[in-house]
């Protein structure tokens, strides 16, 4: 399975089954992952089909995930996950088991039971993030549609339990823990560290 994602008109495309979908968002999508289902490798064996879990973020403050059904060929989103107004979400991933999704916004990070969505199980701000914001002013770059605010880069990264995430912002990683989030300092990045409790 191969799923691609045309980033100016929100178009979703599954090449290996010939289905397409535009329009998936308002916004830029800036990632696309499929969700790891450990149940549908059994259910495979025993001949059942269950529709694949895909989740897309963008730069309309959303992440949708999308149960793609191969053989209908539709797309039906079953949850709009929203980070709040003037939050692009330019990061999004599963937990290795497909129990939990997280995403990044600039300045955020958001996590949700993958299956209920809803309200976020955590949310966690860059420390200091208003200061640096004042100090700090977004390079302007020009592309083949003019001047625009460039997009930071923002990465996510379970470990292989999915117990802990790893949160990159610009030149700073950020582990959250529990209900707490410790930040210990070296000489050249911030870290926290984050226990999902499930």
């Amino acid at each position: 399975m191969a799923v691609a994602a045309s980033s100016a008109n929100a178009t979703l495309w599954v090449p290996t089954h010939d289905m397409r979908h535009e329009g998936a968002h308002e916004g830029d999508i800036t990632a696309i992952e499929l969700k790891p289902n450990m149940e549908q490798q059994q259910e495979q064996q025993q001949q059942k089909a269950q529709p694949l879990v895909l989740a897309t973020s963008a730069t309309d403050d959303t992440v949708k995930v999308w149960h793609l059904d191969l053989e209908s060929k539709q797309f039906n989103c079953i949850h709009r996950l929203f980070l709040g107004p003037s939050a692009p979400a330019l990061a999004s991933t599963f937990s290795p088991d497909g129990y939990a999704l997280a995403a990044a916004s600039k300045e955020s990070l958001f996590i949700w039971n993958a299956q209920r969505g809803g309200t976020a199980l955590a949310t966690w701000r860059v420390p200091g993030h208003e200061e640096q914001k004042k100090e700090e002013s977004s390079p302007m770059v020009n592309g083949h549609n003019g001047t625009a605010e460039s997009v930071p880069d923002r990465s996510l990264a379970w470990d292989t339990d999915g117990k802990k995430l790893a949160f990159g912002y610009g030149n700073q990683v950020c582990r959250p823990c529990g209900a707490v989030w410790d930040i210990v300092t070296d000489l050249f990045e911030q870290l926290a560290i984050v226990n999902l409790q499930r």
